[in-house]
């Protein structure tokens, strides 16, 4: 069986790289996206998941960790 690590088990690199991994992620699906709806809206929301999505991203991630702990 694999292991589990809980996101408050991981150090400040290993949330950074995680971060930066679900980043990369959202922005290569903008980057697809951008021809269907066009460069601007692709800009608009490219900035918004750069400026925006760590908080968000963080939020979720500490989310789960809640959910993890109370055994929901």
């Amino acid at each position: 069986m694999d292991k589990v690590i809980l996101y408050e088990d991981l150090s400040e690199d290993e949330r950074a790289k995680l971060l930066d991994t679900m980043l990369d992620f959202w922005i290569k699906i903008i980057e697809i996206t951008i021809p269907t709806f066009g460069k601007k809206a692709g800009r608009e929301v490219s900035d918004i998941v750069r400026n925006e999505m760590p908080k968000i991203a963080e939020e979720q991630l500490s989310g789960i960790l809640i959910y993890l702990k109370k055994g929901l």
